[in-house]
């Protein structure tokens, strides 16, 4: 039996690329993705983040980015591959909710975040 080829290879940031210790990129994962895409390997960010959350690992040079856990999926180039945003009226009863229970949380997009 035949190994496939590997056409892409995904990663996460916090854990993984970033070191829970030094909240750095280490300098061999760095040179691991280097290797990955001069073989022509797609490597590919995939976050639970917003996609203007991420500029700090951006310097990779990822091909592509998956972010809001799915929700938004870009290209480098800024492509947008798929976009999933939740209903205007979800987010008015989460507002009309929080008026009567405290919760923390913010809202984030494509182009910013805004924490209440």
């Amino acid at each position: 039996m035949q190994n496939p080829t590997i056409q892409a290879v995904f990663f996460d940031i916090d854990g993984t690329l970033l070191s829970f210790k030094t909240h750095e990129v280490a300098a061999s994962t760095e040179e691991a993705i280097a290797q990955l895409q001069e073989k022509g390997i797609k490597t590919i960010l995939s976050t639970g983040r917003s996609i203007n959350s991420i500029d700090h690992v951006r310097y990779l040079n990822f091909d592509g980015y998956i972010t809001f856990n799915g929700g938004y999926c870009v290209t480098k180039e800024g492509l947008i591959l798929f976009k999933q945003t939740i209903d205007p009226r979800d987010i008015q009863s989460l507002l009309d909710y929080v008026q009567e229970t405290p919760l923390s949380f913010s809202f984030m997009s494509e182009k910013e975040n805004h924490y209440p």
